[in-house]
């Protein structure tokens, strides 16, 4: 999606990922980056994130290229986190754990109400199926870079 197609966005999807309307709506006040590997990468660290009073219009992404690209560099760090701290990925949670990421988001956050509802459903679903694959990965000591 371009900046000029994003949608205001009524819905929150757990405030995962797209911030949306107010993020008290999504019980989040406050965001900061932990010392996770996207902190390592240089991300912004915010401490006291306050509280949004009004709509906002978030367009993270130049394209859908763009998108698919920071999912494949998110998945890596977010399996990298979960692989530090010793989780390992199971057969099961690559098919479960997307599927009800998508359930979670399209119809319990109400994505569905929102014009690319089933569009973000989907690539947040295939992101967290990215996560597990490279945490699989991982755990089954695959050569880096692959």
């Amino acid at each position: 999606m371009s900046a000029s197609a994003t949608p205001w966005w009524r819905s929150c999807g757990g405030c995962s990922g797209t911030l949306l309307t107010p993020p008290t709506a999504c019980g989040a006040r406050t965001s900061f980056w932990d010392g996770s590997a996207a902190a390592a990468a240089g991300a912004a660290t915010v401490r006291d994130a306050g509280t949004l009073h009004a709509t906002l219009r978030h367009a993270p992404y130049r394209n859908l290229r763009h998108q698919l690209d920071k999912m494949l560099l998110y998945a890596q760090w977010g399996a990298q986190d979960l692989h530090a701290r010793g989780r390992r990925a199971r057969l099961w949670e690559l098919g479960v754990r997307p599927l009800w990421r998508f359930l979670r988001d399209y119809l319990g956050y109400g994505s569905w109400l929102d014009g690319f509802g089933l569009l973000t459903s989907t690539l947040t679903a295939y992101s967290c199926f990215l996560k597990y694959a490279y945490l699989w990965e991982l755990g089954r000591g695959a050569p880096r870079g692959s």
